[in-house]
């Protein structure tokens, strides 16, 4: 027999295998499964930001009328109650917008900004309702409209780089949408004098 041929056949084969194997599990599976994880991690942060915009648009679309808070011996505690949970809810917003992957910040620095500033404007304006005696709610439903437009507008910011969505409907968002939402975010800020000169 052979052996410098069965080995050449059968040996080279397996060791190169063998080795290859030993490679991939020990030096870049642990480096993919960490990308992978950091990958999974960011779009959930990302995802965060959007669920706390719903919750807080919910919160704000819920607000209790002054016309209607003032027929019920009850109305005012129970639209102060909805004003501290809506202040919750915004306080939510800037949290996990603090938690932003900082990749995805260097990039929309600029839709991640326009953002804060709104939310940091309606905070400020639900505490200074909080410290009147008597609530109301007609202002901060007016700034607070405003939730929809930045939610689109944070969505249609997302790139192909940071989500999982079908590219179709990525890249139908970023051509259609994304400069109409932009207008719009930029015209709330200036509706509220918000926007830099």
């Amino acid at each position: 027999m052979d052996f410098s041929g069965f080995f050449s056949t059968y040996g080279v084969p397996v060791v190169v295998a063998l080795a290859t194997t030993l490679v991939v599990e020990y030096f870049a599976k642990p480096r993919l499964e960490a990308r992978k994880a950091r990958i999974i991690r960011d779009r959930q942060q990302i995802d965060e930001v959007v669920f706390a915009f719903q919750r807080a648009a919910l919160g704000a679309g819920a607000l209790l009328s002054d016309a209607a808070a003032r027929r019920s011996p009850q109305g005012q505690a129970m639209q102060r109650d909805q004003l501290e949970r809506l202040e919750l809810s915004v306080e939510a917003i800037e949290a996990v917008i603090a938690r932003l992957p900082s990749g995805f910040v260097r990039r929309h620095h600029v839709h991640v900004g326009v953002t804060a500033k709104f939310i940091a404007f309606l905070r400020a304006r639900i505490r200074a309702e909080l410290g009147q005696v008597a609530v109301s709610t007609r202002e901060i439903q007016e700034v607070a409209d405003g939730f929809g437009d930045l939610d689109v507008y944070f969505l249609a910011h997302v790139t192909m780089r940071d989500s999982q969505e079908p590219w179709i409907k990525r890249a139908f968002t970023k051509t259609f949408l994304r400069k109409d939402m932009e207008s719009q975010a930029f015209a709330l800020l200036e509706r509220w004098d918000l926007k830099d000169s």
